[in-house]
């Protein structure tokens, strides 16, 4: 994609890059598998949130169909909650990979270090935002050392393509 800019006294073609092309091929189906599974650890933090609050039928004398629907709500604001957060953890992942080229705990500590300034954006507070991207990114960056040195350099295909890779396959003489 080409775009032709105009400036002062001439024009000027820049090209713009699709970031869809600079990707690694794996990166949409990654962060498809970890929105997907923050949608579930969602769900359930927020039903557990749920669970042990106060019952909104006893405390405002709401019908049955009018607690149903207010816990909904609140399971359903958790739920995107930590799908956004996963969802910016792996996007900022995927693009720092692709973008250094390089497979390492440096891309972790990016993609962690922008989710912790998203969970703490609440606050407003630019030094609470910093702290906290800066330890959840190491902390992110920790847990992918660590699953190299655990898994080897080839993890992702016990989490990423097969994880029926992680269990034994029965032979020919294994009948269930």
């Amino acid at each position: 994609l080409t775009v032709a800019v105009r400036a002062g006294l001439g024009t000027t073609t820049a090209t713009m890059v699709n970031l869809a092309d600079e990707l690694k091929p794996e990166c949409p189906g990654r962060f498809y598998d970890y929105c997907e599974n923050g949608l579930y650890a969602g769900g359930i933090v927020g039903a557990v949130r749920v669970a042990w609050e106060a019952s909104p039928t006893a405390a405002t004398n709401m019908t049955a169909l009018e607690s149903m629907g207010s816990i909904m709500s609140r399971v359903s604001k958790t739920a995107g909650w930590v799908t956004a957060v996963v969802a910016t953890f792996s996007a900022t992942e995927c693009m720092s990979e692709s973008m250094r080229g390089a497979d390492d705990p440096m891309n972790a500590f990016a993609g962690g270090f922008n989710a912790g300034m998203l969970v703490a954006m609440y606050t407003r507070n630019p030094a609470i935002m910093l702290s906290t991207g800066i330890v959840s990114g190491g902390f992110a960056a920790l847990i992918d050392a660590a699953g190299e040195n655990i898994l080897g350099d080839n993890d992702f295909q016990y989490f990423h393509t097969d994880p029926k890779g992680l269990y034994p396959r029965p032979t020919k003489t294994e009948k269930h």
